[in-house]
């Protein structure tokens, strides 16, 4: 069974403390779910101790994808999470305008200096136009992390937005979802950012769908993510094209924490469970 969890916002959704919650209840209950987050991102200026985790474990690695590490729930980074981006704000000085200024934070892209790709091995890529651009102690940094990797290619923006979203990784992506859903049990997919797929390449293997937003999680079974995917209209990639599409087979309640994730109680996993396939239970 795949279970894929999106996010109605592109920040702040809630999508791994939901991910966590739901891995923590199911083990209570003899269920050793897989995690999969195959599209990352991370901000060297607001998380920037996610540059002190890579420098210590000597591979590129978000946060979220560093609180699975931390639980266990992933153990092969490279495999678990092949796609990993590294943004970084640039300094406004660098600019000589604020309309050029706030272009460049639109995108992730626009705002990339470092990408990793294990496509299954592992590689960086560097936007040193980009680079440039950032605070130096933080581009110092990230090139202290190269020299210890001693492996990296200096490409532009153009060339990166091809390679995501080139066959490639598509392929790529769609086999791992594949073997690992065929070799595990559960199998619990983190989406990026709003995106409803991380990548549309896997959207038929995907048995149900949570999208998460602050205080909720929306449920879509099977037969309705498959008639999204048959419609006409099914043309939009964020997650809110779902939602304004079809309404959802259920929803579950996401109580606020102080710190940790929330809670998942028994009703509520009886919700995800018992459309999914009965053998894991």
């Amino acid at each position: 069974m795949l279970i894929l969890i999106s996010g109605l916002l592109p920040y702040d959704a809630g999508k791994t403390s939901v991910t966590l919650a739901l891995a923590k209840s199911l083990k209570k209950r003899g269920i050793e779910p897989v995690v999969l987050k195959p599209v990352s991102a991370h901000n060297a200026w607001y998380q920037h101790h996610t540059l002190t985790h890579s420098k210590r474990l000597g591979i590129l690695i978000g946060e979220d994808v560093y609180r699975y590490f931390q639980e266990g729930l992933i153990r092969d980074i490279d495999t678990q999470n092949p796609v990993d981006i590294l943004t970084a704000p640039p300094d406004i000085f660098n600019f000589s305008s604020l309309t050029h200024y706030f272009w460049s934070l639109e995108t992730v892209i626009s705002q990339a200096v470092l990408v990793r790709l294990s496509l299954p091995y592992r590689r960086y890529f560097l936007l040193e136009k980009n680079l440039d651009l950032i605070h130096p102690k933080i581009k110092d940094e990230i090139m202290g992390f190269l020299e210890q990797v001693n492996e990296y290619t200096a490409v532009n923006r153009e060339w990166i937005e091809k390679k995501l979203a080139g066959k490639e990784m598509g392929n790529y992506l769609f086999s791992l979802v594949d073997r690992l859903k065929r070799e595990n049990n559960l199998l619990l997919v983190e989406s990026f950012n709003d995106a409803l797929f991380p990548v549309i390449s896997i959207s038929r293997l995907v048995d149900l769908i949570i999208i998460v937003a602050p205080g909720r999680g929306l449920i879509y079974r099977r037969a309705k993510i498959m008639k999204y995917l048959d419609s006409s209209m099914s043309l939009g990639v964020r997650a809110r094209s779902l939602v304004e599409l079809f309404k959802p087979d259920s929803y579950f309640i996401i109580n606020p924490v102080d710190s940790g994730y929330p809670e998942i109680d028994e009703e509520t996993l009886q919700k995800i469970l018992g459309w999914g396939s009965k053998s894991i239970l």
